[in-house]
């Protein structure tokens, strides 16, 4: 056994690399890298390729633990990339009591299969998952050919290219049931493409146009972090200004973190602070000052500069503080909205940008959708997406593709506009981009911006994702290349993917692997489906042990919420939002709450305590327990 006191490359017997973080340890003779904290195993294997994968899967975890029973709960094989033909992952059905993981990723080349076997609590994948995917992923096989797109030059977007892109976009939109969308592509540094698609909501007319705003959720974060850029530059702030010299009121519960807490560090996602974002729950109307209140009873998990964990109340803290040095207003949001507008949508022109819309500004707005129980689209209410304006600095922002494709020129033009005014100074630009903590073996975070290695191109930029819509951004510097993609869909990743690698195909002439991608994830949505009908039931007989439950509850971090009778349904609500409910079984016959209404359609599934009766949410790192008010 070794515990590696840095980041090493370790060569296996075979020849095959793979990247273990410091702290974490290496069991030579079992073949298992182990966490800092001993809760979460990573093991390595090799073998022929076997196309029962599941038996091939099951053999190595027998031989791991001779007691292993877990049933498969998900098969899924993915294309390949990155050099690999094929990927499969097969999940494993554990009582969400048991707060584990457990899976297995075979991925296969030359007809050999390396095996990576992975069990742990959810606490240790929510604070070591980026060193966790760092050696998973970065394991490779001697003489891995993986495409190589870096030397290569990217070719104008003309109108061929365009045309065939666009013919793909509105496929995909039909295939993936994607309401609307935004999209804008910058070609040798121009913008040469911009086009709205789809409808603004379903079951309206109204079309998206270029002009239709869309949340772009944490896209926000590099706006946000530009524009504490422009006061530095301005010298109001610099990095390393201390959080508490601007923002007094700002303290965590680990006061030595507090006071080493500078304004670079709120960006970092390196500080150890955990992700903390189930303010979905409780009143709508949390003030910025409010979550500053909360988080004083806030701990770091892992060591400061020691692993990515990424925390959307510390950027917001940043953009607070920031903000407020430049313009202190009558609270924190309005000094926010003041400072972007200010250094931000004014001087680039981004008209059709805000960080939160006037009552005037609504009705031309897109609305948030997200897939309902039977895997249909719907519109959700715009309130359950309301709960980023605590945390604007970090999500709220509404922009549109063409908007965002003026903020990609600024980038790639070091900080100058479209006249070739220096907006932004270049230093502040090239500042956000430097790699800081690794995010995986070939991704790194800076100043709220993510860097890739993407098939030996640099490419930067950062998604973004709220319960009702979706959003990418990235560019490379190289090639003078960008792409802004937004939709009204929650969890429309998969499209996003699909569009950029049409893209990259058109382009760079990538390896055709956009169709290939469609069927998979089409099959995997309707494997999904049905997977997710078998587990939580919703008829009356299923969910009559539920009224049971009929009552309120209370946590004293996230509020009151209610389950009760309305219309003779059981229904789940938080005031804000509410959801109908089904009825998940776990194998060993537990029964736990499923919420059913879109956008959670049976994916949040909340544990049950008859005595005192409470009901309680694991989030991996923080369980939330709500207990019963004591009634009259």
């Amino acid at each position: 056994m070794e515990q590696f006191s840095s980041e090493t490359r370790y060569t296996f017997p075979s020849g095959s690399t793979a990247t273990f973080s410091a702290g974490w340890s290496f069991d030579f003779e079992r073949s298992v890298l182990s966490s800092p904290e001993s809760d979460l195993n990573l093991y390595f294997f090799e073998d022929a390729f076997d196309a029962d994968v599941e038996a091939l899967a099951l053999r190595y975890w027998k031989k791991v633990n001779p007691d292993f029973d877990w049933k498969v709960y998900e098969n899924a094989s993915f294309p390949g990339s990155d050099g690999w033909s094929v990927i499969h992952q097969i999940s494993y059905d554990v009582p969400v009591r048991e707060s584990q993981s457990v899976f297995a990723v075979v991925r296969v080349v030359d007809e050999k299969a390396f095996i990576s076997l992975a069990e742990g609590s959810a606490a240790a994948f929510g604070r070591r998952g980026a060193q966790f995917q760092t050696a998973l992923y970065g394991w490779k096989p001697a003489g891995l050919k993986k495409e190589a797109l870096g030397e290569r030059t990217a070719k104008l977007f003309d109108d061929t290219l365009q045309n065939e892109f666009t013919e793909l976009v509105n496929r995909l939109m039909t295939d993936l049931q994607i309401p609307g969308a935004s999209i804008a592509v910058i070609s040798d540094g121009k913008i040469v493409y911009e086009r709205a698609f789809g409808v603004k909501q379903l079951g309206s007319p109204d079309e998206v146009q270029n002009t239709t705003p869309f949340m772009i959720g944490s896209i926000t974060k590099p706006l946000t972090t530009l524009m504490l850029g422009k006061l530095v530059e301005l010298g109001t702030i610099t990095w390393d200004t201390p959080v508490q010299t601007l923002l007094p009121d700002f303290t965590l519960a680990d006061k030595n973190l507090t006071s080493k807490m500078l304004m670079k560090h709120t960006a970092c996602a390196c500080t150890g602070m955990p992700r903390r974002d189930l303010f979905v729950i409780g009143p709508e109307d949390v003030s910025a000052e409010d979550m500053i209140v909360q988080m004083a009873s806030w701990k770091p998990t892992t060591g400061f500069g020691e692993t990515f964990q990424y925390s959307n109340e510390l950027v917001a803290v940043g953009g607070y503080a920031g903000a407020s040095a430049y313009r202190r207003s009558s609270s924190l949001f309005r000094s926010y909205q003041q400072a972007m507008n200010d250094l931000i949508f004014m001087p680039l022109g981004m008209h059709t940008s805000f960080v939160k819309p006037s009552p005037e500004q609504n009705s031309s707005l897109a609305a948030p959708h997200a897939q309902d129980f039977n895997g249909t689209m719907t519109a959700i209410p715009q309130a359950i997406d309301n709960m980023v304006y605590s945390v604007a600095p970090a999500g709220s922002i509404w922009s549109t593709a063409g908007d965002l494709a003026k903020y990609v020129l600024l980038e790639l033009n070091e900080g100058k506009g479209e006249n070739g005014q220096q907006l932004v100074a270049s230093d502040q630009i090239q500042k956000r981009r430097a790699q800081g903590v690794k995010i995986s073996d070939t991704a790194w975070y800076g100043l709220g911006l993510g860097i890739l290695d993407d098939r030996g191109l640099q490419a930067i930029g950062h998604n973004g994702g709220t319960f009702g819509f979706s959003s990418d951004l990235w560019f490379v510097p190289k090639d003078r290349l960008g792409m802004v993609v937004l939709t009204n869909a929650g969890m429309s990743h998969a499209f996003h993917d699909i569009v950029r690698q049409k893209l990259m195909e058109l382009l760079y002439d990538a390896e055709k692997k956009s169709e290939e991608r469609i069927i998979s994830v089409l099959r995997r949505e309707e494997d999904g489906l049905k997977q997710a009908h078998e587990r939580v039931k919703t008829q009356p007989t299923d969910i009559e042990w539920i009224k049971e439950y009929v009552g309120t509850y209370h946590n004293g971090e996230l509020g009151v919420l209610e389950v009760k009778m309305l219309n003779n349904d059981i229904v789940f609500d938080v005031g804000r939002w509410s959801s109908t409910i089904g009825s998940a079984v776990e194998h060993d016959g537990d029964k736990l709450i499923a919420l059913t209404a879109a956008p959670w359609s049976g994916s949040w599934e909340i544990m049950v305590v008859n005595k005192p009766k409470k009901l309680i949410l694991d989030f991996g790192q923080h369980k939330y327990e709500f207990v019963e008010a004591q009634k009259d």
